[in-house]
């Protein structure tokens, strides 16, 4: 019976160009793809018998590149999130200031016509309440009477 092993390989440039949404800024060295790369698995697999680390590849056991697939499309995911979540706040934020500033709008325009209302109705009452009584506060209306001046 022959054993069949799986083994998925990738240049040290192709898995910094693949994986670098992975790596931590702290790790990244753009000089040293090989260095990168190699603190990058060594932090995302503990176990160092899953990879290997050749003169001009990294090879990977059977699952290795799937669990590095699932973190990555993890991570992009997230930050997908993270876009929509900031443009969808954005974009509500400026409805609700549009919205606030149109029923403020409103609120002026109602607050007018009431005061203006108002003031019509409390001098349309005193000068009916002063045409009904001018004779009591000895108003003359159109004409003089002797004495006054």
């Amino acid at each position: 019976m022959i054993a069949f092993i799986v083994m998925f390989r990738w240049t040290y440039g192709e898995f910094f160009t693949r994986y670098r949404a992975l790596m931590v800024p702290k790790e990244v060295n753009r000089k040293d793809v090989r260095g990168t790369s190699g603190k990058t698995l060594q932090r995302l697999i503990s176990d160092p018998d899953k990879y290997q680390f050749g003169k001009t590849k990294i090879f990977f056991r059977a699952g290795q590149v799937a669990y590095l697939e699932k973190l990555r499309a993890d991570k992009l995911r997230a930050a997908c999130v993270l876009m929509q979540k900031t443009v969808r706040g954005w974009v509500q934020k400026k409805k609700y200031i549009r919205l606030r500033s149109s029923a403020i709008i409103v609120q002026k325009i109602v607050r007018g016509f009431l005061a203006r209302r108002f003031v019509y109705f409390c001098f349309s009452w005193v000068f009916f309440f002063f045409l009904i009584h001018w004779k009591t506060f000895g108003v003359c209306v159109g004409r003089r009477e002797p004495g006054n001046f």
